[in-house]
């Protein structure tokens, strides 16, 4: 979990989060440096983990694919 003072990324400081939709974007109010306020709408970022797990996990799939086809070529022939 993270506060809003983490989060801040130099040139915007975010006050107050008033919902997270499905996606897990956060929509809030901030302001930056300027002291321009808004409503400002908070991508997540997926960690180079999450990146390293879908890579790890399409390589096993292609692996059991592939050997898959090949002992189905195997006891057809």
């Amino acid at each position: 979990m993270w506060g809003l003072e983490e989060i801040d990324d130099g040139d915007w400081h975010f006050y107050e989060v008033s919902g997270v939709n499905d996606a897990g974007q956060l929509v809030g109010y901030g302001c930056n440096a300027e002291y321009s306020c808004g409503t400002v709408l908070l991508n997540p970022v997926p960690e180079p983990a999450t990146y390293a797990m879908l890579g790890a996990g399409l390589g096993i799939m292609a692996l059991a694919r592939r050997r898959s086809k090949a002992g189905t070529l195997t006891r057809s022939a």
